[in-house]
């Protein structure tokens, strides 16, 4: 597509409508974070209850960030946490990640880019729900409609 994010975000909105967004019994906006795409389904999709997630590469690559900043990324203490984090996130115990992570913020002194990047807002990170059901893919926007 040619133009701006502003120019995508009417267009989504008409398609996934057009493509029965209100009325799918489960809607989910799976996205890597790009610049824009936040506050598109912020604007389109938060208030009628679709499900965000942000996809696995770029949920794992932010909390390398945080660790690197919080254990320096070449040790051996960051190359471990973050691999056990990593294995957790990919294997469903996202909820678990996420209450560490807040623990971690509020218990340790950190330095403000760790905390920054562990307190980084993410929306609904759930993988388990995506391995346990079913999902249709659409052809024309990044939407998948459980069947």
């Amino acid at each position: 597509m040619l133009g701006t994010i502003d120019d995508l975000a009417p267009r989504l909105g008409l398609e996934a409508v057009r493509q029965g967004v209100r009325t799918a019994v489960r809607v989910v906006w799976l996205s890597d974070g790009g610049r824009g795409l936040w506050s598109v389904f912020q604007r389109l999709f938060q208030a009628i209850r679709v499900t965000a997630i942000l996809d696995f590469y770029h949920a794992a690559q932010n909390r390398y960030k945080g660790a690197s900043a919080w254990l320096d990324g070449r040790t051996r203490a960051c190359q471990q946490w973050f691999a056990d984090l990593r294995h957790r996130l990919r294997h469903g115990h996202e909820q678990h990640v996420l209450a560490e992570l807040a623990a971690l913020v509020e218990a340790t002194p950190l330095p403000q880019s760790a905390r920054q990047t562990l307190i980084k807002r993410e929306f609904d990170v759930r993988f388990g729900a995506l391995k346990s059901k079913t999902y249709k893919t659409t052809k024309s926007w990044s939407k998948l409609v459980s069947n």
